[in-house]
């Protein structure tokens, strides 16, 4: 049957999808809303209806972090020295040379025995 045609009570209509003309009465609406012809019909996808649970992401128990405690670095005869790669940042003074820098690498570093 032509396209154009008098079917009293019908319309010409466009489908929104291919752009054919067809009866109003051969058109179908889709999960879009769309008007569409029966070849561009398609049904919604049984996935856009599931549904999950919510996560609850927190944890059961919790307590208050502890207070920082500090506690200063043992400074070592050779760590107060004012020579370089012995002394330790925070413990060298500045003039302090009661060792040569030998005597405090071999107090730091004792020579294997023979």
């Amino acid at each position: 049957m032509p396209k154009a045609y008098l079917d009293w009570g019908n319309w010409n209509a466009i489908c929104d999808v291919c752009g054919f003309r067809f009866k109003a009465s051969e058109l179908k609406q889709d999960w879009k809303g769309l008007r569409v012809c029966q070849q561009d019909y398609e049904l919604r996808h049984p996935q856009d209806f599931i549904r999950v649970r919510g996560d609850n992401p927190a944890v059961p128990w919790t307590r208050p972090e502890g207070e920082d405690i500090f506690v200063a670095p043992a400074c070592y005869l050779w760590d107060q020295s004012c020579y370089t790669g012995l002394a330790v940042t925070g413990c060298a003074q500045v003039g302090w040379q009661k060792f040569t820098s030998v005597e405090l690498y071999n107090l730091k570093f004792p020579p294997l025995p023979a």
